[in-house]
């Protein structure tokens, strides 16, 4: 599939991307905000989910910043609720 988008790519002086990283991007973004996995699978016409987490569904730097964020916030209310 790859092979279809290198002229075009090189015409436009975009570096060659091997074709996975745009399915991954894809996958990640729907992960995001919580599209289920087999959902994701369907749309990424996988047999199993398992392939698709394995391959397909990386963390983003804003989704693991937000994770953070969410365990602090945890963090601090269980510390207020053991004060009062």
């Amino acid at each position: 599939m790859t092979h279809h988008f290198s002229g075009p790519l090189e015409a436009a002086g975009i570096a060659r991307l091997p074709y996975k990283n745009p399915r991954t991007t894809f996958a990640s973004r729907l992960f995001e905000p919580g599209v289920p996995d087999q959902a994701i699978a369907d749309l990424l016409d996988h047999a199993r989910t398992d392939t698709t987490k394995k391959h397909y569904l990386a963390s983003t730097p804003q989704a693991a910043e937000q994770a953070i964020e969410r365990l602090v916030a945890d963090d601090q209310s269980r510390s207020q609720s053991r004060i009062l």
